[in-house]
């Protein structure tokens, strides 16, 4: 949060540039290793079975909220428009809320220690899952403790 521009025009677009399109970039890639990561070791016990619709879920999740930022949120802060906002607000950090458990699963499924050493691509996933979740937290932080508060 430490380099969040503070006037609101200039956040929104940071959070724009800097989070929604890496987090669709991730998303895809991280499905990629996990349908990887699924196809070989699916029978093993400590495989990141459900990974892949796991994945799918955050993204769909993901996907709804970027587009009600882009769409409702962003415009109506940038115009200044306080009127109906402060439920919006309320009902996008109740999603958040729900994000942070999705990812909480991910992070469950996706403990490095369960990767065998050997296979690159399920490590790989491992570790970007736990990136794509840190940067996805630190997302949903700067709207909920910097932009948020400002149209409460």
């Amino acid at each position: 949060m430490d380099d969040a521009p503070q006037a609101t025009g200039a956040l929104i677009s940071y959070i724009q540039r800097r989070y929604h399109d890496s987090h669709r970039h991730d998303l895809a890639e991280l499905t990629c290793l996990a349908i990887l990561a699924e196809a070989r070791h699916g029978a093993e016990p400590h495989a990141p079975k459900g990974s892949v619709a796991l994945l799918s879920r955050i993204n769909t999740r993901l996907s709804a909220l970027m587009q009600q930022d882009d769409a409702v949120l962003f415009p109506m802060m940038l115009a200044g428009e306080r009127r109906g906002l402060a439920p919006l607000v309320k009902q996008a950090i109740a999603e958040h809320d729900a994000l942070l458990d999705l990812l909480g699963e991910l992070g469950a499924l996706t403990r490095s220690d369960k990767a065998p050493a050997a296979d690159a691509s399920w490590q790989a996933f491992c570790f970007g899952a736990q990136e794509f979740a840190g940067d996805l937290a630190a997302h949903l932080q700067v709207k909920d403790k910097v932009l948020f508060p400002r149209f409460l």
